[in-house]
């Protein structure tokens, strides 16, 4: 996430002040500047150019999350600790059990 909103950053400051100049941004450099900052930030999926292209069209540069949050995201981790230290003693949750200790938290 943080590797798109800086490639859109950088391509939206690059295009507006060659918009205003009215000249053209050089051929290949929105796909040179993906491949170089999914270097920099050690990024191994295929980013786009449509992604960057799209975000400059609609006027969103930076997207501040990709959904709503889970709502028990906050009793997850409890959740997993718990699983941990039951395996750890031999005693693994079953399938009601999970749901009686999750209603409890």
């Amino acid at each position: 996430l943080k590797c798109i909103n800086a490639i859109c950053n950088i391509d939206s400051t690059k295009t507006t002040k060659r918009s205003t100049v009215k000249s053209r941004v050089p051929a290949g450099f929105l796909a040179s500047l993906i491949k170089l900052k999914s270097e920099e930030y050690g990024i191994s999926k295929f980013i786009t150019e449509d992604t960057i292209r799209s975000r400059h069209t609609r006027g969103r540069l930076c997207a501040s999350h990709h959904g709503t949050p889970s709502p028990v995201e906050s009793a997850e981790m409890a959740l997993v600790k718990i699983y941990v230290q039951m395996g750890k003693i031999r005693q693994p949750l079953t399938r009601p059990h999970t749901v009686n200790v999750f209603n409890d938290l």
